[in-house]
């Protein structure tokens, strides 16, 4: 009886054994591929020329409001809700709402552009990853 609990026991480490090695395995990989698709759209998002900036002179009110001067108009653009994954299996939307983003900055040139909603959005099913970091770097870099 006692042979056959310790052979039972051995079965399921070994069992246990392989399956942490699975995991540990699968988690070096998509851990490479997220490192490798986030420096490549890291230097993808350097090869944008820049849309110029105007120099524009915001006034501080005491208030907490702020005017904006401006001698020709001011033109202002909304980017909301970018959802920038960041992970293993959002590299190719990553890339093409990077380039969207870069497109029309670059076509609309606009003086302001103020940015609301999530701008990462690592939902694990969807990039593989629960990095914020990730996605918000990506931002950063193209802005």
């Amino acid at each position: 009886m006692k042979k056959a609990m310790k052979k039972r026991n051995r079965i399921f480490l070994r069992i246990l054994l392989v399956f942490a090695i699975l995991i540990a395995a699968f988690i070096l990989i998509t851990t490479i591929v997220s490192a490798i698709g986030l420096k490549s759209n890291i230097n993808m998002i350097r090869t944008f020329k820049s849309a110029g900036s105007k120099q524009i002179e915001p006034e501080n009110y005491e208030n907490g409001c702020w005017n904006i001067k401006s001698d020709e108009g001011l033109s202002v653009m909304q980017l909301t809700d970018v959802h920038l994954g960041g992970g293993w299996m959002s590299i190719k939307k990553d890339s093409l709402a990077l380039n969207a983003i870069a497109s029309m900055i670059t076509t609309e040139k606009p003086d302001l552009v103020i940015v609301t909603g999530d701008v990462s959005y690592p939902v694990p099913f969807q990039a593989g990853t629960f990095n914020n970091k990730s996605g918000a770097r990506l931002f950063a870099e193209l802005m």
